[in-house]
């Protein structure tokens, strides 16, 4: 990785893996190579199998954000950084890829459809920098701006003695009320998402 010689790396990762398919930090930088390489849907099922193996993997989560931005899946994208940033807001480095994030999505969707979404999309990040940025389940602006009905929210993530991912809190609305009402914590995997840094 050090000398750019990538696909002489991927054959080392590739020989490590048939020794002990069950190490996350492998699949992760395998990824590294992948991406570096702009293979990006590679590199993106390599973050899955990764953050599969190890839940609360932060580097796996970012990695995969670079490979759904490049794949054009910035909406993905955007939630995983934003499930980063909640957990290390002032992180300059996920700040950054943030605003390549909108930048590219904005220029991908056109300015009209930017406009209908873009309230949401900083309503988002705000929460996201004060710690209190809910992920969605089953609720992704598309370019047609025709959210899927919600079903139930996700609390960010909480902290790991590994600085990643594990807790999820169910929050549901409250049929009489219309407010959320949260219901007692469970540990859950979170599903494969989301793509780009500066490479």
């Amino acid at each position: 990785m050090k000398t750019k010689e990538y696909d002489e790396a991927v054959r080392l990762y590739n020989s490590s893996i048939s020794l002990d398919a069950n190490e996350p930090t492998t699949y992760c930088n395998r990824a590294l190579a992948y991406i570096k390489m702009k293979k990006f849907e590679k590199g993106l099922e390599d973050c899955n199998t990764s953050i599969r193996l190890k839940n609360d993997y932060s580097k796996a989560y970012y990695r995969r954000a670079i490979c759904l931005i490049s794949l054009k899946k910035f909406n993905e994208a955007y939630e995983d950084l934003l499930s980063l940033l909640n957990e290390a807001p002032t992180n300059e480095e996920i700040l950054t890829e943030i605003q390549n994030t909108k930048e590219k999505w904005s220029e991908h969707v056109g300015e009209l459809e930017w406009k209908n979404i873009q309230g949401k999309v900083e309503e988002d990040f705000n929460l996201a920098k004060s710690k209190k940025y809910v992920k969605k389940v089953g609720v992704h602006l598309t370019t047609e701006n025709k959210p899927i009905p919600k079903e139930t929210t996700q609390a960010p993530p909480k902290t790991s003695n590994s600085g990643g991912f594990k807790k999820i809190k169910i929050v549901e609305d409250d049929e009489e009320t219309s407010k959320p009402k949260e219901v007692p914590v469970v540990e859950q995997e979170i599903s494969p998402h989301m793509s780009k840094i500066n490479i």
